[in-house]
């Protein structure tokens, strides 16, 4: 299935629009949380995830990671999600500006603001996901290649064009596999622009739009129900097949076991009742 991701660069949406992306194919939706300052095109974020959400779009969010601000950064662009129903946060990490940065202290920056993400409530309970490209984090300079995160989801950008999550992705980083592929940069879908093209994995799409249930059996069920009735009380009244006639209509006993049971009775009586007319005409 197909994802888009949106920005404050994203142009407005409209019922119509979405209507079309959903056309096009696509069922989920990935809005930044950005509140620019000035000079920048003003933040839509509470407005683009109600808008997805009301279009029957299943929302994540994701948050840029500036390394050269604190960690409130992150969490003031979460806030603007308070109330919201968001599916999962990804961690956007590709910022060059961890180039001032050594290794531990990279990863120590991006640790911390994973576990700002993590402590986000979101509707399906997961942990942040990370959102970077081989470019990055494989350059010594940046990420260094670490495997620090590899237990993490991956949405990987890999612009091949290729509508396909397993398709095309080299290792890096200990993933071996990637949650979501980002395949073409911005682009207009639907007459919507500034969006970004994706693509769910089949394991992915699975956990996000599980298979229904298979159907019920009719037959049995009404099958079931007439063997179980209930009465004026709401008690159940078993009507198994034990409890209907087997024996011919003209007998006194519905089942077998209850003519067995009142035939050998009446044997037994005879019995009796034989035994002591024989003991009263035998010799003394």
């Amino acid at each position: 299935m197909l994802a888009v991701d949106m920005s404050n660069y994203t142009s407005q949406l409209t019922s119509a629009a979405l209507e079309g992306l959903k056309s096009a194919g696509v069922g989920h939706v990935i809005i930044q949380a950005i509140d620019p300052p000035a000079g920048y095109p003003a933040g839509r974020t509470r407005e683009q995830v109600q808008a997805c959400l009301a279009a029957g779009l299943t929302v994540d969010a994701y948050v840029w990671l500036w390394f050269d601000l604190d960690l409130s950064d992150v969490q003031r662009k979460l806030r603007l999600l308070d109330g919201l129903s968001i599916r999962q946060v990804w961690l956007d990490v590709e910022d060059t500006a961890a180039v001032k940065y050594d290794q531990p202290a990279t990863e120590a920056k991006i640790a911390q603001a994973l576990a700002a993400c993590d402590a986000y409530q979101t509707t399906s309970g997961r942990r942040a996901g990370v959102y970077s490209g081989r470019w990055f984090w494989t350059d010594r300079r940046y990420a260094a290649n670490s495997t620090s995160f590899s237990d993490r989801e991956l949405w990987d950008a890999n612009y091949d064009d290729v509508a396909d999550a397993a398709f095309g992705f080299a290792p890096y980083g200990g993933w071996q596999r990637v949650a979501i592929k980002q395949y073409r940069g911005t682009s207009v879908l639907a007459g919507i622009g500034g969006l970004d093209l994706n693509v769910l994995s089949v394991e992915k799409e699975g956990e996000i739009f599980p298979p229904p249930p298979p159907p019920v059996d009719d037959s049995q069920a009404q099958q079931g129900d007439s063997q179980t009735p209930q009465d004026d009380t709401g008690s159940t009244t078993d009507t198994s097949p034990t409890d209907a006639r087997e024996t011919p209509e003209d007998w006194q006993w519905p089942t077998w076991r209850e003519a067995a049971i009142n035939y050998k009775a009446i044997a037994d009586e005879l019995g009796k009742q034989l035994a002591a007319e024989h003991a009263q005409a035998a010799p003394a």
